[in-house]
C-alpha cells in the first residue's frame, strides 16, 4: 500500500479561515437579537443563528476541501455533501437553545460546547463521506481525539465571550469570540485532516502533479453561503430597524409611546424654546370597565379610543399612549388658558361619543391636565409633571374635566410625588454624594471630608436636599436613605485608605428620626464591617436639634457609638436653646460653629468675641473645633488666629463628586 502525499493551497486555507470568522461574527450579531428583540421573535432568531452557525461550519470544511488534494482525483456525492450541513445546523440550534433557554451554569456553557463541537465532528465526517475517490482512507484514533477536544475547549471558550458580549455588547469581545469560534472548527477540520491517510494499491504510479478540485466545486459552495450571509445579515439589519421602531411605539395602539413623545416635546422646547401644550389624559375608571368587561374588552376600547384621539388632534400635533389607560398629546403653538380649553373641549368631543368595544353603546369620561411651554416649564420632564399634577388634582376632585395646571392649586401634590418617588431613585442610582474638604489650620493640609447627599432626578430636575430630606424625615423614607449614605460614605472611605487619600475621614450627617432610632447603631456597625473599615475612619455629625429632643435617650446613642470607635461631631453648634447648659454632659469629640457666626467674623467684634469664646469653651471641654461656611480669606486669618483647629467652606473646596475630588483636592489648598 502507497500512503499518498497530501497538499494545500495555502491561499485557500487563509480564505477558509476569514470565512469562519466572518460568519461567526454574523452569528454573534444575531446573538444580540436573541437577547434584545422582543419576545415572540427570540425563536426565528435562534434558528436565524442556528443556521448561520451551521453553514458557516459546512462551507469552512468544504472550502477547505477545495485547498487540500492528493495525486489522484477528489469528486464528491454532493447529496451527501448538503446533507452533512444538518448535522451542525442541529446542534448549534440545541447549543443555543441551551444558552438562552435554561439558567445559565458552568455546566450549560460545557453541555452546549460539547453539543456544537459533536456537530461540527458529525459535518466532517459525514463530508468526508461524500468523497469520491479511488483510495482508502484510514484515521488515527488520536488525532482524532485531539480533533475534537481542541473543537470543545475553543467551542467552550466562544461561549462564555458569547454570554459576556451579550451583557457588555462590546466589538473587541465580538471579534475575539468570532476567532476563538473560527479556531474551533478550522482547528477540528486541519486536525482531522491530518489524521487522515490516503492509501492506494502498491501498483499504483503517482503522476507528477498533484490533481486539483474543480473550480465549479467552488462556485457551487461559496454562491448559497455568500447568498444565505447577505439574506442573514439583512435580516438582522431589518430587525434592528423593526426593534428601533418597536422603541417608539406602543405595541397595543400602534401611537408613539412616552420615549417618542418626550422626543418631539424635547425637539421643541429644549433647544429652541418654542411654546407648546402638552395634555395628559386619564379614562375615568377603567380599572372598573376591566373587571367588569375582561381585559380583552378594555384592550379593544384601549384601541378604539387611541384611533378616535389620532384623528382629533391638530395636523401638526402627536398623540401618544404614555402607559396603561393614560395618553399624551403635543400641540405646538402659543395658547391662553381659556384658549387651549376651548380647542380641546372642541377637538376632543369626539372621544366622549359611545364606544362599542363591549357588544353594546358605552359611554365613557376622561380626565385630563395641561401644561403650556414656556408658562409651566421649558422641560420635557417638568412639562409632563405638571400635567400630571393638574390631572391628579382632577382625578382627585370628581373626574370628568379638563384642568390647566396652576401653581397655586396644584404644587401641593409635588411633595406627594417626590415622596412617591424617593424609591425608585433609590433603586435607580438617581442619589448621589458629594464631598467637602475639612482643612487643617494646624498641618495645612486636608485631611477629612464631609459626605452631602444630591438627587438629580429625570423628572423634578435637581432636587435640594432642603427640599427632599424634611421629606424624607416625614414618610419614613430617611432610614433607607441614611442607610445608604453610610454604605456609600464608606464604600469611597476605604477606596481612599487603600490608595493612600490625603482624606482620613468622612463625616455622615445623621438626620434626628435617625440619631434616635433603635437602628442605628446596628446599621453602623454592619456598615463598617461590611467594608472592613475601621471606625476612626468615620464621623458622626448631629445637631443639637435631634439631642434635644430626647436627651437622655441621645446621650446612650452617642455612648453606644463612641464605644464602637466613631467620632461624633454636633452639627450647627450655637443654634439650639440649651448649648453651653448640656455641652458638659455630652461625650462628643468635634464642635462645629454654625456659618451664621462665621460670615461676619472678619468684620464685626461681636462676632469675633462670639467664636473666640465658643473656641474656647471647647478647648475647655477637649474637642476639636471645626469651622464652617468660610468664604474668604480674612476669615480663615481670624480664625487661625482665634485657635480653631479646622476651617470647611467654599475658600477650599465646593462639595464635589469623589472623582473630582481626587484630581482637585491639593489645587486650592491653603500653605500656612
Amino acid at each position: 500500500m502507497i500512503n499518498l502525499p497530501e497538499f494545500y493551497n495555502y491561499n485557500i486555507v487563509v480564505l477558509s479561515n476569514l470565512i469562519a470568522v466572518i460568519g461567526f461574527y454574523v452569528t454573534l450579531t444575531i446573538n444580540e437579537q436573541i437577547v434584545h428583540s422582543i419576545r415572540r421573535r427570540t425563536n426565528i432568531w435562534l434558528i436565524t443563528a442556528a443556521l448561520s452557525t451551521g453553514l458557516t461550519t459546512w462551507t469552512l470544511h468544504f472550502v477547505s476541501m477545495m485547498a487540500f488534494s492528493v495525486p489522484i482525483p477528489i469528486q464528491y456525492n454532493i447529496s451527501l455533501m448538503f446533507l452533512s450541513m444538518i448535522p451542525a445546523i442541529l446542534a448549534a440550534y440545541a447549543a443555543f437553545y441551551i444558552l438562552y433557554k435554561i439558567s445559565r451554569h458552568w455546566w450549560t456553557f460545557g453541555a452546549a460546547s460539547i453539543i456544537i463541537s459533536l456537530g461540527i465532528a458529525l459535518t466532517h465526517d459525514i463530508g468526508m463521506m461524500s468523497i469520491i475517490i479511488d483510495s482508502d482512507i484510514q484515521y488515527d484514533p488520536f488525532y482524532r481525539f485531539l480533533a475534537i477536544s481542541t473543537a470543545i475547549a475553543a467551542s467552550y471558550a466562544a461561549i462564555r465571550f458569547f454570554y459576556y458580549f451579550t451583557q457588555k455588547r462590546n466589538v473587541r469581545l465580538k471579534i475575539i469570540a468570532s476567532l476563538l469560534m473560527g479556531s474551533a472548527i478550522s482547528g477540528m477540520h486541519y486536525i482531522s485532516m491530518y489524521s487522515a491517510d490516503f492509501y492506494v494499491s502498491g501498483g499504483f504510479v503517482l503522476p507528477e502533479q498533484n490533481q486539483p478540485s474543480s473550480d465549479m466545486l467552488v462556485v457551487l459552495i461559496l454562491l448559497p453561503a455568500i447568498m444565505i450571509f447577505l439574506f442573514i445579515t439583512i435580516l438582522s439589519f431589518l430587525d434592528r430597524r423593526t426593534a428601533i421602531q418597536l422603541a417608539y411605539t406602543d405595541d397595543l395602539t400602534n401611537l408613539p409611546n412616552r420615549r417618542s413623545l418626550k422626543q418631539f416635546v424635547h425637539a421643541r422646547t429644549t433647544p429652541l424654546n418654542l411654546p407648546i401644550a402638552l395634555v395628559i389624559i386619564d379614562i375615568d375608571n377603567f380599572k372598573w370597565i376591566n373587571e367588569t368587561y375582561g381585559y380583552e374588552s378594555g384592550n379593544e376600547l384601549l384601541t378604539e379610543f387611541a384611533s378616535r384621539l389620532k384623528k382629533a388632534i391638530p395636523e401638526n400635533s402627536i398623540a401618544a399612549r404614555i402607559e396603561g389607560n393614560k395618553f399624551a398629546v403635543a400641540i405646538p403653538g402659543t395658547f391662553s388658558h381659556q384658549e387651549i380649553r376651548t380647542l380641546l373641549t372642541k377637538q376632543f368631543s369626539s372621544l366622549l361619543k359611545s364606544f362599542h368595544a363591549f357588544g353594546e353603546p358605552t359611554p365613557i369620561t376622561f380626565s385630563a391636565g395641561v401644561a403650556l411651554a414656556p408658562e409651566h416649564g421649558s422641560n420635557c420632564n417638568i412639562l409632563i409633571l405638571n400635567a400630571e399634577q393638574a390631572l391628579r388634582h382632577v382625578k382627585n376632585n370628581g373626574k370628568n374635566e379638563l384642568v390647566v395646571y396652576n401653581s397655586n392649586f396644584h404644587n401641593q401634590d409635588k411633595e406627594r410625588h417626590i415622596a412617591m418617588s424617593f424609591q425608585s431613585a433609590l433603586e435607580n442610582g438617581e442619589f448621589y454624594l458629594c464631598y467637602q474638604p475639612k482643612f487643617n489650620l494646624h498641618t495645612g493640609k486636608i485631611d477629612s471630608a464631609e459626605a452631602l447627599i444630591r438627587w438629580e432626578s429625570p423628572v423634578h430636575g435637581f432636587v435640594s436636599p432642603a427640599k427632599f430630606i424634611p421629606i424624607a424625615e416625614k414618610n419614613g423614607f430617611i432610614f433607607d436613605l441614611t442607610k445608604w449614605i453610610l454604605n456609600e460614605a464608606c464604600r469611597q472611605m476605604k477606596i481612599w485608605q487603600h490608595d493612600h487619600h490625603l482624606i482620613e475621614r468622612i463625616a455622615v450627617n445623621i438626620s434626628a428620626p435617625m440619631f434616635l432610632s433603635d437602628r442605628l447603631i446596628e446599621i453602623v456597625k454592619y456598615t463598617l464591617q461590611a467594608h472592613d473599615l475601621n471606625p476612626r475612619h468615620l464621623e458622626l455629625e448631629i445637631t443639637e436639634t435631634s439631642i434635644m429632643q430626647q436627651f437622655d435617650n441621645a446621650l446612650n446613642v452617642i455612648d453606644a457609638l463612641k464605644k464602637e470607635g466613631v467620632s461624633i461631631s454636633l452639627d450647627d453648634f450655637g443654634t439650639g436653646v440649651s448649648s453651653l447648659t448640656y455641652l458638659k454632659m455630652l461625650p462628643i469629640h468635634i464642635l462645629k460653629i454654625d456659618k451664621s457666626f462665621i460670615d461676619d467674623v472678619h468684620t464685626s467684634y461681636e462676632d469675633k468675641a462670639l467664636v473666640e469664646m465658643i473656641i474656647q469653651l471647647a478647648k475647655l471641654f477637649d474637642l476639636t473645633v471645626i469651622a464652617e461656611g468660610v468664604e474668604k480669606v480674612e476669615q480663615l486669618n481670624v480664625l487661625k488666629e482665634l485657635g480653631c483647629d479646622y476651617i470647611q467652606g467654599y475658600f477650599i473646596s465646593r462639595p464635589e463628586r469623589a472623582e473630582v475630588l481626587n484630581a482637585h483636592y491639593g489645587r486650592r489648598e491653603y500653605k500656612s
